[in-house]
């Protein structure tokens, strides 16, 4: 299995070829994602943005990378993340604040390790990824 890249490791082309993807993705007029997400976060079953946080997001991703690897994107698959203590690359930015905010030590990977349980595992990153958001202005 392949290991998500950081969008920094990528270069210019890539980064625009990604960018260009994405767009369509987000834009697509059936099974549009935004929607998706929008209307997940209202359906209280879900709580995509409480309990059933890592569980609904894991689902978006996976319906991307899929997405991806069928409109010739497969290269970017896993999908690469971006480090919010690193400034967004101009390609992939929507005017958004670089939010300087490196993973505190609670969610390095070897302290994620630790957790005992799903719910535990899920509350940590839901702050931090909130956090994230805010700090972009979204």
């Amino acid at each position: 299995m392949a290991n998500r890249k950081n969008v920094s490791s990528l270069s210019d082309d890539q980064l625009k070829r990604f960018r260009r993807l994405l767009d369509v993705y987000i834009n697509k007029p059936s099974d549009n994602p935004v929607a998706e997400h929008l209307t997940a976060g209202m359906d209280m079953s879900l709580d995509i943005h409480g309990a059933g946080f890592i569980a609904w997001h894991q689902h978006f991703l996976a319906k991307l990378d899929n997405w991806l690897i069928l409109n010739n994107g497969d290269e970017f698959v896993p999908c690469p993340y971006w480090d919010p203590a690193e400034p967004i690359p101009p390609r992939l930015s929507a005017n958004n604040t670089n939010v300087n905010m490196p993973l505190p030590d609670n969610c390095l990977p070897q302290a994620l390790a630790q957790m005992s349980t799903y719910s535990k595992l899920n509350n940590r990153i839901l702050l931090y990824h909130g956090a994230v958001h805010t700090r972009l202005g979204e």
